[in-house]
C-alpha cells in the first residue's frame, strides 16, 4: 500500500465530525510531521476541544502553500453499507466518510511533506490544516490572526476542495443581505388603504428569483 493510501486509511479512522473535538486527528498530524523536522505552530480555539496546525520545511520566504479541513459532514441518519469511518476498498473504489472531502487531500499533504523532508528544499513547503470548515468555515476565520504572521508570501496556495481531478482558480461566491419590509397598520376591514409588510416580502421574493434566474444565465 502507497504512502497517501497508509495515511488515508489512518485519517479516516478518525472521527472529526464538525461537532466532536479534532484534537485526536491534529495530533496525528503533529507527530507525523514532527517526525519529518517540520517547524510547528498549534493554533487552538477558545474551548481548548479544537485546534488548527501551521507546518512548515526549509526557507521561510515564498515556496508553495497546501491548505485543508480537518472536519467532516455527519453520518448519522444515512444508510452505509460499511463503516464510514474504516477506509475500504471495492472494484478499484476507496469508501469512507471524507475520502474525498478531504481526507484523501490531507493524505496528499503528508505525503507531499514525507517527500519534502528528504530533500534539500530551495523554497518552503507549508501546511495549514484547519476545522469546522464544514459548519461555515469558522475555524480557518479563529486561526487567521495567528497565521497571518506565520504565512509569509508563499507564491501560491493550493486548497483541496474536490473539483472532478481539475484545478479551480475560483467559485461561486455568496452576499448575505438583510432586507426589511415595513408595512402599516390598520382595521382588516380596510386592508386595501393600507401597506401590507407581508406582501411586500412576498413581491420581494419573487424579484429575487428573477435576479437568480437572470445570474444564472450569465
Amino acid at each position: 500500500m502507497s504512502l497517501t493510501l497508509a495515511n488515508l486509511g489512518r485519517l479516516i479512522g478518525f472521527n472529526s465530525v464538525s461537532a466532536r473535538s479534532n484534537l485526536d486527528i491534529i495530533g496525528f498530524i503533529e507527530a507525523y510531521l514532527r517526525e519529518r523536522g517540520f517547524r510547528l505552530t498549534r493554533i487552538s480555539d477558545a474551548t481548548g476541544q479544537k485546534a488548527g496546525l501551521f507546518a512548515e520545511t526549509g526557507p521561510s520566504e515564498g515556496g508553495l502553500l497546501l491548505s485543508g479541513h480537518t472536519d467532516v459532514v455527519p453520518t448519522e441518519g444515512q444508510v452505509w453499507s460499511r463503516d464510514p469511518f474504516r477506509l475500504s476498498h471495492e472494484d478499484g473504489k476507496y469508501y469512507g466518510r471524507g475520502t474525498t472531502d478531504m481526507k484523501g487531500y490531507l493524505a496528499c499533504m503528508l505525503s507531499a511533506a514525507d517527500k519534502a523532508a528528504k530533500r534539500d528544499l530551495k523554497e518552503p513547503l507549508k501546511l495549514v490544516f484547519s476545522y469546522d470548515e464544514e459548519v461555515g468555515c469558522v475555524g480557518i476565520q479563529h486561526m487567521a490572526d495567528r497565521l497571518a504572521p506565520l504565512l509569509g508570501t508563499p507564491r501560491g496556495c493550493f486548497v483541496g476542495e474536490p473539483t472532478e481531478m481539475r484545478v479551480a482558480v475560483g467559485h461561486k461566491g455568496k452576499a448575505a443581505i438583510k432586507a426589511t419590509c415595513n408595512g402599516q397598520s390598520g382595521h382588516s376591514a380596510l386592508a386595501p388603504k393600507f401597506v401590507n409588510a407581508l406582501h411586500l416580502a412576498a413581491e420581494f421574493v419573487v424579484e429575487l428569483g428573477k435576479v437568480q434566474t437572470w445570474l444564472a444565465t450569465q
